[in-house]
């Protein structure tokens, strides 16, 4: 978790870092005002169903269709019901944007709603039930909310209780689940009511979706020079996180900003650059193409300080292991990624593959898949938004 977040406006952009012992371990930036961002809701008209891919293309009123991807059995919110069952051109549904679009990707849509906050995830996903992350064990918890919390469950909707909840009362499960559910609810109904593409929900900026996972206790400072960034973060931390608001504070330094305090040139520009050192000596070589990203671990100025080779190569790769998974969250990549390690023979590749295993486990959406013949190593990461370097360039944050 980070200890500092800073949050200012350049360019037509909000930048949000954060900060752990001096180090950025997280960027994000996002358009000021993005009516088409990630989480938003419409009522979107269906324009054409491609029956082999299982797939529609959903208008919502950009410059081009969206992709959405259907589910068999899924009853959709439409606002007509066919004897058939299923939906046709020219339906209109809500639908929820869930990914942007990526190079020639288009934007993707689904016809599940998630809302997210704090505490849980509430879902109209056509599953009626409770479920929880994978990262909450307790069994007596789980038996105990579910005791607490079906009766107030809706044909279609999921309740998912987030790591978050471990730490909540009743009484603070029961005030935001009751908002939540709420907010569904107005959702559903506001879609029945409204014309083709049609804005019907927007979700909070994802300055702000950072902030509310990563925020915890240990988070001591939080700091922005946007008047209407600091209103926003304001209300939102009165409103579900009290206890971190005292971390909340305005920079009103008028002779030097605040991207220039914590040197956020110096900061991008090494998430934009290929070469990144490691402590060792050794340094990864990161290049995005549009099939992949490739990464190569060089030895470099560590090889004359190894004497033990075996276990000089090992902690090299371990190293660098760290640092690549690192730097996937911070520069946003995604797909699929190829690292090409020191190579190692027999049973020390062995152990360094569990190593590496067991360390993804740590980030959120990333598989360590195989070690090929060949010695690499073959990763994947989810992929949602856009990567960093991308943003970093378009906003010209480097100027």
């Amino acid at each position: 978790m980070s200890d500092t977040v800073i949050f200012y406006e350049k360019n037509g952009a909000v930048v949000s870092a954060g900060f752990t012992g001096g180090k950025i371990d997280k960027v994000n930036i996002e358009e000021t005002d993005n009516a088409y961002g990630v989480g938003n809701i419409y009522v979107g008209r269906v324009s054409r169903i491609i029956l082999h891919l299982n797939a529609a293309y959903v208008d919502i009123g950009m410059s081009s269709l969206c992709f959405m991807q259907l589910k068999e059995g899924f009853k959709f919110a439409a606002d007509k019901i066919h004897p058939d069952g299923k939906l046709h051109v020219g339906d209109c549904i809500p639908v929820q944007i869930v990914k942007e679009a990526f190079r020639k990707k288009p934007v993707t849509v689904s016809p599940e709603l998630a809302f997210t906050n704090r505490l849980f995830v509430v879902k109209y996903n056509g599953n009626t039930g409770i479920s929880f992350s994978s990262k909450i064990k307790d069994g007596a918890f789980k038996k105990s909310k579910k005791e607490v919390f079906s009766s107030m469950l809706t044909e279609g909707v999921n309740i998912l209780f987030r790591t978050n909840s471990c730490t909540a009362s009743d009484e603070e499960l029961m005030e935001e689940l009751t908002y939540d559910l709420s907010e569904l609810n107005r959702i559903m109904k506001t879609a029945a009511e409204r014309k083709a593409k049609s804005l019907i929900y927007s979700t909070v900026p994802q300055y702000i979706v950072n902030l509310r996972d990563n925020a915890q206790l240990d988070c001591n400072k939080i700091v922005t020079d946007s008047p209407d960034v600091f209103i926003r973060l304001k209300d939102y931390l009165e409103r579900f996180q009290p206890q971190v608001l005292p971390a909340l504070s305005f920079y009103s330094d008028t002779v030097l900003s605040l991207d220039a305090l914590y040197d956020m040139k110096k900061h991008l520009s090494s998430i934009v650059a290929e070469r990144v050192w490691l402590k060792s000596g050794a340094h990864l070589v990161i290049e995005q193409t549009e099939a992949l990203v490739s990464i190569d671990v060089n030895t470099a100025k560590a090889s004359s300080s190894v004497k033990n080779f075996k276990e000089g190569f090992m902690q090299i790769n371990l190293e660098a292991a760290e640092e690549i998974f690192r730097q996937l969250e911070v520069r946003e990549l995604s797909g699929i990624i190829v690292a090409d390690f020191i190579s190692m023979q027999g049973e020390e590749e062995m152990c360094f593959y569990r190593k590496l295993v067991e360390m993804s486990r740590r980030y959120k959406g990333v598989t360590v898949v195989d070690i090929t013949k060949l010695g690499l190593v073959e990763i994947t990461r989810d992929r949602r938004l856009r990567p960093i370097r991308e943003l970093i360039l378009k906003y010209k944050l480097l100027d």
